[in-house]
């Protein structure tokens, strides 16, 4: 499971610096929440934009209580870590990445 965390926060980690930004974390759950959609399973995530902020909010005060001098707003791999093992909404998001590289792959 950490691995693909891992691996998923890399794919967002644009320039490599070992951070994301608040805005990249969101766009990356956004993006989430309409694949999931795009298969009936948006349900799943309540995908109100209250609710993407809450979870933004959410890993950023993991980020602030984890690493309390970070003043950039940017969200470190542990941080991130911390906060998707805590988050069980997040831990969705797998399972449904999951089912749909495995529909890719699939032939009838």
């Amino acid at each position: 499971m950490e691995e693909k965390l891992r691996h998923a926060f890399g794919v967002f980690d644009s320039n490599h610096d070992g951070f994301i930004t608040a805005d990249q974390l969101h766009a990356y759950l956004e993006a989430m929440v309409a694949i999931a959609e795009s298969v009936d399973e948006g349900y799943a995530f309540n995908p109100t934009p209250d609710a993407l902020r809450h979870a933004v909010d959410a890993c950023v005060a993991v980020e602030k209580s984890m690493h309390a001098a970070n003043e950039s707003g940017q969200i470190s791999l542990d941080a991130f870590l911390a906060w998707t093992m805590g988050e069980p909404a997040s831990l969705a998001w797998l399972g449904i990445l999951h089912r749909l590289a495995a529909t890719e792959n699939s032939t009838l």
